[in-house]
């Protein structure tokens, strides 16, 4: 009894304070699991994509034998099927193959897949069936030509595509390229993106058209990879005709207007379209771009006033003595207004060409580094960090998750890792190879060595939670991750190490003794 009363202690003391990382973790799925919906015999076998929304469910896309699916703990339960390539697909065609996948805090899903009419996406109720929003092949709707929709999300713009938006409303928004007698891209007029609300999929606008959707006299050669907030604003970066010199940052409201929010005819050099300006549900937006004079450097507007420069390159990076800010990556912004972003620093003690890659945040009042290539990496014996990932999350509570490798100083790149930030501002390890992770959920132990550990999201740089974009890492610190195992099994997981626990706690916690106590009667 004393081993049983041991474990519902611990399962209440992981779910109040953030230490023993590894053993605050749960088991969603198990390559060699019975995989849930098919004939019995049928197991899980891969795992590519994992994502997570702010009520700890998980949504995948797997494999089971020759059959690729999507399954989700969306409604509530144990992981349940949604769709796989054996039975037709909504709109008329079968399935073969998924890709990437949003799933919203109602257990809502986007899903972007290949039919055998072409590639498109389809949103899922948390209990309905699959609905398809638009595909290729089909008319593209309101082109007041008759055009068809080419290419969408993961068949174009490069790539790595464009990845589908949703939000807690159950709103889409998505980019594509459209094709038809007198429609290319030599006349730059081949190019959309649109939105569904709720009542269909229309244009917010259509390249070189400045009478459909929204535009309004805009006269537009392209577009960047829209975001979407849960109040329904549609953010983006767009380039004016007739030759895309000018560049802009607006704001679709779904009032029916679209509002420029920064401009390179407005003493900006550039404005950043390789990855799109970030949103939070108030509208304040977070993007980069070039000042005259200045290089680069990151911008916050929030919705209640006009915009300011968080940093810029060349200027001294806050705490770090003797080094400046070289080239940035695209910022996030979370729920609050708060902001981080990647940065290289330059200065005499650098000597990669590139510069000091760097993660940095204002989450807790001051821009301050989170982490800097070269520090030590928490959790590792005698380890420091030899590479991170410049895609990583970003939380209302200012917590930032990352992925990267770290091994001794002077060696080799060492072993794959996970880290999140606690509430404090301080790293944690998730999980590393070479930890031992216990796959069973219950009483039982059932030991594996990690070999690989890595998210199966994000997209497009990251991610602020308010956007429309996957994520790995919710608003309360819950990571979802993907381990392989030195036997050769592989499961998905979601850690809880650095969650910070929602004000119904204590009831989680006596509802996890009980649950212990009950599994386990004297």
């Amino acid at each position: 009894m004393r081993r049983i009363y041991a474990r519902a202690l611990a399962c209440a003391l992981g779910l109040l304070i953030g230490n023993q990382a590894i053993a605050q973790t749960r088991t969603v799925a198990l390559s060699g699991q019975q995989t849930p919906g098919l004939p019995a015999g049928e197991t899980f076998s891969q795992f590519q994509r994992a994502v997570l929304n702010d009520d700890g469910q998980v949504a995948l896309v797997a494999s089971s034998g020759r059959l690729f699916g999507v399954w989700s703990e969306g409604a509530g339960g144990p992981l349940a099927p949604i769709a796989n390539t054996n039975p037709t697909a909504s709109g008329g065609a079968r399935f073969t193959s998924f890709q990437r996948i949003v799933i919203n805090d109602r257990g809502q899903l986007a899903i972007e897949a290949t039919s055998t009419l072409g590639v498109g996406l389809w949103t899922s109720g948390v209990n309905g069936p699959l609905d398809l929003v638009l595909r290729t092949g089909q008319l593209a709707p309101f082109h007041p030509n008759g055009a068809t929709v080419g290419q969408i999300l993961g068949n174009s713009f490069g790539s790595t595509g464009s990845p589908p938006i949703l939000n807690d409303e159950g709103q889409v928004a998505l980019r594509g390229i459209i094709s038809g007698p007198g429609i290319n891209n030599t006349i730059n007029n081949d190019k959309a993106i649109w939105w569904d609300r709720g009542s269909g999929v229309t244009p917010i606008m259509y390249a070189r058209d400045t009478t459909t959707g929204l535009a309004n006299g805009r006269d537009s050669i392209g577009f960047g990879q829209p975001v979407m907030n849960n109040s329904g604003q549609v953010a983006f970066t767009h380039f004016n005709a007739p030759n895309g010199i000018t560049h802009e940052v607006v704001l679709a409201d779904p009032n029916g207007t679209i509002t420029t929010l920064a401009s390179t005819a407005d003493g900006f050099v550039d404005v950043s379209v390789t990855s799109p300006p970030r949103i939070n549900d108030a509208g304040d937006l977070a993007y980069r771009a070039t000042a005259s004079g200045t290089g680069d450097g990151i911008w916050v507007r929030h919705h209640d006033n006009g915009p300011f420069r968080l940093a810029s390159r060349t200027a001294p990076a806050p705490g770090v003595d003797g080094l400046t800010f070289g080239s940035m990556g695209d910022p996030l912004i979370n729920s609050v207004g708060k902001v981080a972003f990647a940065a290289y620093l330059k200065g005499p003690s650098v000597s990669l060409p590139t510069g000091l890659f760097s993660i940095w945040s204002n989450a807790g009042g001051a821009l301050a580094p989170v982490v800097l290539l070269g520090d030590e990496a928490p959790g590792l014996s005698d380890a420091v960090f030899k590479t991170i990932n410049s895609s990583f999350s970003f939380n209302k509570i200012g917590q930032v998750a990352i992925q990267g490798t770290a091994g001794p100083t002077g060696g080799a790149n060492g072993v794959t890792g996970l880290w999140a930030t606690d509430k404090f501002g301080d790293l944690q390890l998730i999980a590393a190879a070479g930890d031992q992770l216990d796959v069973d959920n219950g009483v039982g132990i059932d030991l594996r060595t990690i070999s690989n550990v890595s998210t199966l999201a994000p997209d497009v740089g990251g991610t602020g939670n308010e956007d429309g974009l996957a994520s790995a890492f919710n608003e309360w610190g819950q990571l979802a991750f993907l381990a392989t195992f030195t036997d050769g099994s592989r499961g998905v997981f979601v850690s809880n190490a650095v969650a910070v626990p929602e004000p119904t706690a204590i009831c989680l916690v006596l509802a996890c003794v009980i649950a212990t106590l009950r599994r386990n009667p004297r």
